[in-house]
């Protein structure tokens, strides 16, 4: 094993006993993970920036707009989500301050 780290080490507001839902790499350097509270929350979803080499978290990242659970991750700096109910995909980028440098 080369790192770890428990959903439950987030400062995360999904609830008290966050979950991992999914995760990707969105290059070599950087993954985005999402967490939710399966047993106490409200079913909404963060996603959060990890170093991929030490999966120190970088950041909680802020949406405009909600996002559903699953991630994927196209390897190029971007990744894509869906909305809750699954019916508009979304690309994204990371905000400059959150990739590791």
């Amino acid at each position: 094993m080369l790192a770890a780290l428990r959903s439950d080490e987030l400062a995360t507001a999904v609830g008290p006993e966050p979950d991992w839902n999914s995760a990707a790499f969105v290059d070599a350097r950087t993954i985005v993970a999402g967490v939710e509270d399966f047993l106490h929350g409200d079913g909404r979803t963060e996603h959060w920036l990890l170093d991929a080499r030490t999966l120190h978290p970088l950041g909680r990242i802020d949406y405009p707009h909600p996002v559903g659970e699953h991630v994927v991750g196209l390897g190029d700096g971007t990744w894509l989500t869906t909305d809750p109910d699954d019916a508009t995909l979304r690309r994204w980028t990371a905000p400059a301050d959150l990739l590791p440098g």
